[in-house]
């Protein structure tokens, strides 16, 4: 669907991306994250064409997008569509003005206009604020405005450019809900531009990092919380754990099943265990609930503690905090 390869992007004499590769499947929720300045929303901007590249390759459907001349960079465009942080919408038309302006550009006749437009405004749950303006719309309502809008010309791709940082938080999981039902319902390839974590939790099945310049990491959001690799864990700062030269940590990642719930007490009756929990914490990813303990003890007990989870198929990780010149660095 969206392959880059060895991408380059310069501003002058500033270099915004450098040897970026990212391949994007059909019907994915793909997130990009890194932290601000690091070429997000530049990267967008060379996947649908607004910003040439100095070299590499970006290619839509098998189309190199640098090399399009005007009219089929047009329909190119018009199979991607965009959502805005700051919604984009025009304040001096209304909700059904706003979503049908794509459709009145493109020419399509006034029944069809008006039929697309009403599944739309239902689609998102605003048929009823169909002649509201947007000055009386709250955030949360002008983006489903701005999604309608985007869905117009029934695109195979939506780039959303940090969606949901301007609103608050229930109303940003409100919209997260509506894009992953769109995916679901359509089948429709949704690239998320975020520095959010939780949005990518919430709803991406893969993620990439960008950092330094170019793409550091990309695999299922799944497997990044479970093994928080080393492009994860600079972006979010080190789990250290200051431990005796003697005591030793596990990390053990738990889902929503029981057996994997008890884990810690038949940890303690089945092997009699002696250990400490350091930290606990719960996270949400794509609708499964992971519980995640930080447990340290004795060293020697390492070898037998990580033969029973294996059996146990539970998931852990190995952590060992090294304290070297005052500095602490983590060690998987």
């Amino acid at each position: 669907m969206i392959k880059v390869v060895n991408l380059c992007k310069s501003f002058s004499d500033q270099v915004i991306l450098e040897n970026i590769n990212l391949n994007i499947t059909k019907g994915e929720i793909h997130g990009i994250i890194g932290s601000s300045g690091a070429g997000k929303s530049t990267l967008l901007r060379c996947i649908n064409g607004l910003e040439p590249y100095q070299s590499g390759s970006v290619k839509v459907d098998g189309v190199e997008v640098n090399t399009l001349p005007l009219q089929p960079l047009r329909a190119l465009r018009k199979k991607i569509g965009m959502v805005f942080q700051d919604f984009a919408l025009l304040e001096n038309k209304t909700a059904y003005d706003n979503v049908m302006l794509p459709l009145q550009c493109w020419n399509v006749d006034k029944l069809t206009r008006h039929q697309r437009v009403i599944e739309l405004l239902t689609l998102v749950g605003l048929l009823d604020k169909a002649n509201d303006f947007p000055k009386t719309l709250s955030g949360g309502q002008k983006q489903r405005v701005a999604i309608a809008r985007t869905l117009a010309l029934k695109p195979d791709i939506i780039l959303c450019d940090e969606a949901t940082s301007a609103l608050d938080p229930q109303t940003a999981k409100s919209i997260l809900s509506l894009l992953q039902a769109i995916n679901l319902q359509t089948k429709i390839t949704i690239v998320m531009v975020t520095h959010q974590l939780e949005v990518v939790k919430a709803i991406c099945h893969r993620v990439s990092i960008i950092d330094n310049k170019t793409v550091a990491l990309t695999a299922p959001v799944i497997d990044v919380l479970l093994q928080e690799p080393a492009a994860y864990r600079k972006l979010i700062g080190s789990t250290v754990f200051e431990l005796p030269d003697n005591q030793t940590c596990l990390k053990i990642i738990c889902t929503d099943s029981t057996a994997d719930q008890q884990i810690l007490s038949i940890l303690a009756q089945q092997l009699h265990l002696n250990f400490q929990v350091i930290n606990a914490k719960t996270e949400n990813c794509n609708g499964h609930s992971l519980t995640i303990y930080y447990i340290s003890f004795i060293i020697s007990e390492l070898t037998h503690v990580c033969y029973f989870l294996d059996e146990q198929k539970i998931r852990y990780i190995h952590i060992k905090s090294v304290i070297t010149n005052n500095e602490v660095v983590d060690v998987l």
